[in-house]
């Protein structure tokens, strides 16, 4: 999955979170890309379109702390990580639910 053409290259797109440095987006992934069994993935990527080092530090610390305690029942499995030019994204194992605002 590529995050600069995500609307091209994904058949359902959504944003289901937007702050202030970040956006999270549940994507289908038709072509399996990420490895997830269903073809559903969360991706969190950078609202910044050129961000600060610190912020992209702070998404790679997330991937790697992520990845490593995915054995967990309770913690979300980083998928991937994606650097493409000046974009980054995270993928996630996709969990149906609500959200804390709709709750």
């Amino acid at each position: 999955i590529d995050p600069m053409n995500i609307e091209q290259e994904n058949k359902c797109t959504e944003i289901v979170h937007e702050g202030l440095y970040t956006r999270i987006f549940r994507v289908v992934d038709e072509k399996n890309k990420c490895g997830e069994c269903d073809g559903v993935v969360a991706m969190k990527t950078l609202t910044d379109q050129f961000p600060d080092p610190k912020l992209i530090e702070k998404l790679e610390n997330e991937y790697k702390i992520s990845h490593h305690l995915s054995e967990l029942s309770f913690i979300r499995p980083a998928l991937k990580l994606v650097k493409k030019e000046e974009l980054y994204a995270i993928y996630f194992e996709w969990v149906e639910g609500k959200t804390l605002e709709q709750w």
